[in-house]
């Protein structure tokens, strides 16, 4: 069973917009509506689960009907007060649908993520305890401990900036995630760094640039140009 874990918690404060940034529009369709039918629609998943705040699960239901969403296939449930917590959530509801649930766990605020990424990170987690989607950088990274010298320049072909979806056994990360005390917990935005604190092997599945983040209104008018131009659908 291969669930598909939706992170739509967000409120979307860098937008400045009336509704959280997973209702916006791109292209006349809403953030959310395109990536559940991103997941939905693609042979490897099975259900969709999404992660939010209770307060807009009625408005998400109104959208998923308004768009011909085959609701039978996907479960709201409370996101956590942080990101981590969220992961949890959808973790737990993951492992209520079989022993061996894979959760591909995605931000909605990454609208383009295509069917190759999801795919693949269901085929490389087989090999591994985790699977994360990543690029390798195309700038110098500088490390400054203070934000305003830098302190060194790290090999650039050995950094590679995350993406997401990230890929899991449901049932494994709930035991990894039950065996951290609450101050472990605070730590984790993700869930390939826990795993790496636990000593498991977590690989890297190839992302692409398109797969980037909504998180300003500049963000939303380069998808609005992606669209427009053909390179995303």
């Amino acid at each position: 069973m291969n669930i598909g874990g939706i992170l739509a918690g967000g409120i979307g404060s860098r937008m400045g917009s009336a509704v959280p940034k997973q209702f916006i529009e791109i292209g006349g369709i809403p953030i959310i509506v395109r990536v559940i039918n991103r997941f939905l629609g693609n042979a490897d998943i099975d259900n969709v689960v999404i992660a939010m705040n209770p307060d807009w699960m009625d408005y998400c239901k109104e959208l998923m009907a308004k768009n011909n969403i085959d609701t039978r296939k996907v479960t709201l449930i409370e996101g956590g007060e942080t990101r981590f917590e969220s992961l949890y959530n959808l973790a737990k509801k993951g492992a209520e649908y079989s022993d061996d649930a894979i959760v591909v766990s995605h931000d909605c605020a990454r609208v383009f993520v295509s069917d190759e990424i999801i795919t693949n990170n269901i085929k490389m987690l087989a090999g591994a305890d985790c699977t994360t989607t990543s690029v390798p950088t195309i700038d110098t990274v500088l490390i400054s401990e203070n934000g305003i010298t830098s302190d060194r320049v790290p090999e650039r072909s050995t950094i590679f900036l995350d993406q997401g979806p990230q890929a899991f056994y449901a049932k494994q990360f709930v035991s990894l995630a039950d065996s951290l005390d609450e101050k472990e917990r605070k730590v984790y935005m993700e869930a390939g760094r826990m795993y790496l604190d636990k000593g498991l092997k977590v690989v890297i599945v190839p992302g692409e640039r398109t797969n980037f983040k909504m998180t300003t209104d500049f963000d939303i008018k380069y998808g609005e140009f992606l669209l427009t131009e053909g390179y995303v659908e």
